[in-house]
């Protein structure tokens, strides 16, 4: 846990200097290590300001050429999150193999552990693990924390 926050705070310093591509590089490698920081990657993504409108379009037209340009800090973030993170991992499975990627990675979507967050829906998940019905609720009780997040994000 000491890693990942290093690295977590690594990216917000990065962040805050604009040096978004570090940003994202520390933040991959903390995502590599544990998949919960990815949580921070929109509200930061959100943050990055748009470069500012230099030429004006005759018919208000924008074309794909000038959006990337106005967006291109946020590419590179994404870019560099997403890369350092496949990089890292893919060097990972080439060395541990498929038990390496299903660990760390696949065993987060199909697992049935309703002790393994704090959640305040886990005696529910607890008393209904069983049925036929506990995928759905797995996926009702992640909703709300889904949206809290995004509406977040957004503000």
């Amino acid at each position: 846990e000491a890693f990942i926050s290093v690295f977590v705070l690594a990216s917000l310093l990065s962040f805050g200097e604009k040096m978004y591509a570090f940003a994202g590089i520390f933040l991959g490698i903390s995502v590599h290590l544990k998949l919960y920081p990815v949580i921070y990657a929109l509200a930061m993504l959100i943050a990055i300001p748009l470069e500012s409108q230099s030429e004006k379009h005759h018919d208000d037209v924008i074309s794909i050429r000038h959006l990337f340009h106005r967006r291109r800090f946020q590419f590179y973030f994404l870019l560099s999150i997403a890369g350092t993170t496949v990089v890292l991992t893919a060097g990972c499975w080439l060395l541990y193999g498929n038990e390496f990627l299903y660990e760390s990675t696949l065993y987060h979507f199909v697992r049935r552990d309703h002790r393994h967050n704090f959640s305040i829906y886990f005696y529910h998940l607890y008393l209904s693990q069983e049925s036929p019905s506990s995928l759905l609720t797995g996926f009702i009780s992640f909703a709300p924390q889904a949206i809290l997040n995004l509406v977040l994000a957004f503000r």
